[in-house]
């Protein structure tokens, strides 16, 4: 059984949209983590929007299905983070 998930999760795996979702995942945690300055802004929304105020969660590739824990908490935290990027670049319309 093992055997025939790890070979359907190889196959989605080379899916446009499996691979952007990665992409984004990466991209997410990368924005946040690098920059405290951007971190802090994210934590302040947070408790402004009074959300739970969860910290994005690095993507690890080892092992795919551990995709679901920061795609939840990217989806959790939605709103905050297009308030966030909203406000980070004001020239983009980010409708809620």
């Amino acid at each position: 059984m093992a055997h025939n998930i790890n070979l359907v999760v190889q196959t989605l795996s080379g899916l446009f949209l499996v691979v952007w979702i990665e992409s984004l995942m990466q991209c997410l945690y990368s924005y946040f983590t690098q920059s405290p300055k951007r971190h802090l802004g994210f934590i302040k929304i947070e408790e402004f929007m009074a959300t739970k105020g969860n910290k994005i969660l690095q993507n690890v590739k080892t092992r795919w299905v551990l995709m679901l824990n920061p795609t939840k908490r990217v989806m959790a935290e939605y709103k905050t983070l297009l308030m966030k990027m909203a406000l980070d670049n004001p020239t983009n319309y980010v409708e809620l």
